[in-house]
């Protein structure tokens, strides 16, 4: 049995066309571990942003750390933006070619 947990990051989207500008009294929801660059940028997002932080979180499920560790907000929201992150066969050496593949294209 699988179980998905919702704390009330999720927007919903009409359709595929829609963007939502972030909340004005809070910029955004979640993490900066795995925010997107539209996100941090204060930019309209869509289904792609939630592409990304789910590749993001992806990437800690399989190495058991975040994508980018920075020591300022600001130097970990450019990583986000300019970075990619070491793969996670440096980290555990099981995931199959093909995930990493995958979560590397986010």
């Amino acid at each position: 049995m699988t179980t998905l947990f919702d704390f009330g990051l999720v927007t919903h989207c009409h359709d595929a066309e829609s963007a939502i500008a972030p909340h004005e009294a809070s910029p955004f929801a979640g993490s900066l571990l795995y925010v997107s660059p539209e996100q941090s940028a204060g930019e309209k997002m869509d289904g792609r942003t939630n592409v990304y932080t789910l590749g993001r979180v992806g990437y800690f499920l399989l190495t058991g750390r975040p994508p980018f560790e920075r020591k300022t907000t600001w130097s970990l929201m450019q990583a986000h933006a300019k970075d990619s992150p070491d793969r996670p066969s440096m980290w555990n050496p099981s995931p199959s070619k093909e995930l990493e593949d995958v979560l590397m294209k986010v």
